[in-house]
């Protein structure tokens, strides 16, 4: 028989940590927060018969999706968006990019936030475009960015321009390799 679910879309993140602090400026410290959090809302143990990893650690992040308004609508800051991908890309759980956001598509409130994508011409030259699947191909050569172990290195309370706002440090790691990440 099977328990339940393996995994779920991670909406407390995407409020939590990629709106209020990418998006809006909070402490890192809310994202190592939310980490120590996991293992009581989402579980630590396989399920059975099911993918063969603990719900916690394959989890769906994602920073925008067609239910809400996407990163970019109120607060049009592509650097923040780009520090954003950089997480979702190199954390774990299962990456998702919702169609658009590599065009910098900027929707609100449904259905706003599902322009169509040939508006946009299909470019793949520009920044974002460019920035996700420079970040795709890292992953993709790194295992510990894909299966590692997380460790939470340095977070901080500080905000605006106080000295270390801004900085957010993690391990990814396996058997035979560790993996730094340094976001500001």
């Amino acid at each position: 028989p099977y328990e339940g679910v393996d995994s779920v879309f991670n909406f407390s993140q995407k409020f939590r940590v990629y709106d209020d602090v990418f998006k809006y400026g909070a402490p890192t410290s809310k994202i190592e927060a939310l980490y120590a959090d996991r293992d009581n809302h989402f579980g630590q143990t396989p399920k059975q018969n099911g993918a063969g990893h603990a719900p916690r650690d394959i989890l769906v992040n994602f920073i925008d999706n067609h239910d809400i308004p996407r990163f970019l609508y109120d607060n049009p800051s592509v650097p923040a968006l780009k520090n954003a991908l950089i997480f979702l890309m190199t954390q774990d759980g299962i990456p998702t990019v919702y169609y658009g956001t590599e065009q910098a598509f900027e929707g609100g409130n449904d259905p706003a936030n599902r322009e169509p994508l040939w508006w946009s011409g299909f470019g793949k030259d520009g920044d974002l475009y460019v920035h996700i699947a420079t970040l795709n191909k890292l992953r993709a050569a790194y295992e510990p960015l894909r299966r590692g172990d997380i460790q939470v290195r340095w977070a901080t309370e500080r905000v605006d321009d106080e000295s270390d706002a801004g900085i957010f440090a993690f391990e990814r790691s396996t058997p035979d390799a560790t993996v730094l990440v340094v976001l500001n």
